[in-house]
């Protein structure tokens, strides 16, 4: 246990913990409170507890499968041997166990809810599984993006209102597109070790320049849904806050102009993404509680 529990903890990297659903899953919620005027805080609990597996799962059978793929995380590495037998009962065990939790709120909740589970498991099998591999494909940014935005803030927001509403797609299409961009930042750097691993990603397939490019388009197209629908009343006045962040995205992406071909150099753009996302989620969040 000495050495199992801190493997746990290194393996849990900073997306687990910042991005990997939960923000989606607090806007979610945030939005039913704002619809309903009611909280199910043994609903959201045992939601946050199926979602703190699924991501556990996501960690876990990714690592397994990139150890036994030659992926990018072992592609330059000096010990070229398979994870630990123990990554792959931990993903799949936390897997079965979100699967449980996903039976026990569709009783309680109904079927929409074992729907977009079901969809969350192919994700998270698939992304790095085989025989979709759809990292290696150029389908895993789009995977990670409809994921950790539209279905995870569709189901939070179901499991409290018990019904789909039309106007949740706004903060979804906007949560979306954050991480979307997050995802393409933090590939430029892997360019060499993604193209020797076969992992025919986006940034393989276009070239670092062109997905820097790419990073800022999302970029823009971030804070112009942000502003329309803003202006068109989709999301609350709070809202309005995220706009500060902007300077920070103009950092970030000419961070990742001037350096795309300097991983080391490149990481504060990946951070200055990261902030964006963070931030614009939290103000999403508050915005819909307190109007």
């Amino acid at each position: 246990m000495g050495r199992f529990i801190p493997g746990i903890v290194r393996t849990i990297r900073y997306r687990f913990l910042l991005i990997a659903g939960v923000f989606p899953y607090l806007v979610g919620s945030s939005i039913a409170y704002h619809k309903t005027a009611t909280f199910h805080l043994n609903l959201f609990s045992v939601g946050l507890s199926g979602i703190f597996l699924a991501l556990l799962a996501v960690e876990y059978i990714n690592e397994y499968f990139d150890s036994r793929i030659g992926g990018t995380d072992h592609v330059f590495s000096l010990e070229r041997r398979p994870a630990p037998l123990y990554y792959k009962f931990v993903g799949f065990g936390a897997l079965l166990f979100a699967f449980f939790i996903a039976v026990l709120l569709t009783i309680e909740r109904g079927y929409p809810v074992m729907l977009l589970s079901l969809i969350g498991a192919v994700a998270i099998f698939f992304y790095l599984g085989p025989p979709l591999k759809l990292s290696h494909r150029g389908f895993g940014e789009v995977t990670i993006a409809l994921s950790y935005g539209v279905f995870m803030t569709m189901g939070s927001f179901y499991l409290q209102a018990r019904r789909m509403d039309l106007s949740i797609f706004g903060a979804s299409i906007l949560a979306s597109l954050l991480i979307l961009a997050l995802t393409l930042a933090n590939e430029i750097p892997d360019y060499y070790q993604d193209r020797l691993a076969g992992k025919r990603n986006i940034v393989v397939r276009f070239g670092r320049l062109k997905t820097t490019h790419l990073f800022g388009t999302v970029l823009i197209l971030s804070y112009t849904a942000l502003i329309s629908e803003l202006i068109f009343g989709v999301l609350p006045p709070l809202c309005w806050l995220i706009l500060l962040t902007s300077p920070v995205a103009f950092r970030s992406y000419a961070t990742a102009i001037r350096y795309h071909d300097q991983p080391p150099q490149f990481i504060p753009a990946i951070r200055g993404a990261i902030a964006i996302y963070a931030i614009s989620m939290m103000i999403l969040s508050l915005g819909y509680l307190f109007t």
